[in-house]
């Protein structure tokens, strides 16, 4: 639902032309074939949603589809943050030291 907000906002605002959101096609994949390349890459809450060994695969993915001088934009959940402390009181799974599995399948 987020992403769909976003794309009727974005095209409301008039910036459909340079603005492109999306649900990753993949778990490697950061955007469908034929959109890039960008000045800018946002991957909101993405990681913490796959497997930690394909983080370095999908943030090359996601480099690789920048302009010269791009950048790369995270936001995700943290170690010990307020999300992974209320998911440790409702149950998530210990994986190892610095990952777990929350209620529901998401990672970390």
């Amino acid at each position: 639902r987020a992403v769909a907000d976003t794309v009727r906002r974005v095209e409301e605002a008039g910036f459909s032309d340079r603005l492109t959101a999306e649900v990753p096609p993949g778990l490697t994949r950061p955007c469908s074939p034929g959109h890039g390349p960008f000045d800018a890459v946002m991957a909101l809450f993405t990681l913490s949603a796959i497997p930690g060994g394909d983080d370095a695969v999908l943030l090359s993915a996601a480099a690789g589809e920048l302009r010269p001088g791009g950048v790369l934009l995270l936001r995700d959940c943290g170690l010990y943050d307020m999300r992974h402390l209320r998911d440790a009181a409702r149950g998530a799974t210990p994986v190892d030291t610095a990952a777990f599995l929350r209620p529901g399948g998401m990672h970390r």
